[in-house]
């Protein structure tokens, strides 16, 4: 079900070194959606289609020291909400 609903891959990165170069060559990746960078972490948002493995070697390729690398999955509650357009509790009154 997640798979069905959600197309896009949250991506998370933290990382040290110059990470303007990296966000820019990123953007340039064709699957990848959007880039945002807060402090030392990467929020990648990409399609199901993105290779890791060329992501990591776009970030090791800029000699970004990467700390930690989360791939996040949609919850239930976010796929109940896609299908049916409510919050769990919406109908209850």
């Amino acid at each position: 079900l997640k798979r069905m609903v959600v197309s896009d891959k949250v991506i998370k990165i933290k990382a040290q070194g110059k990470m303007e170069k990296l966000l820019f060559d990123l953007k340039k990746l064709p699957a990848v959606k959007g880039v945002e960078l807060k402090d030392e972490e990467l929020k990648i948002i990409a399609s199901e289609k993105i290779a890791l493995n060329e992501l990591l070697n776009k970030v090791l390729a800029d000699n970004v020291s990467v700390k930690n690398i989360v791939v996040e999955e949609p919850t239930l509650e976010e796929v109940f909400l896609t299908l049916t357009g409510k919050k769990l509790r919406d109908g209850e009154e």
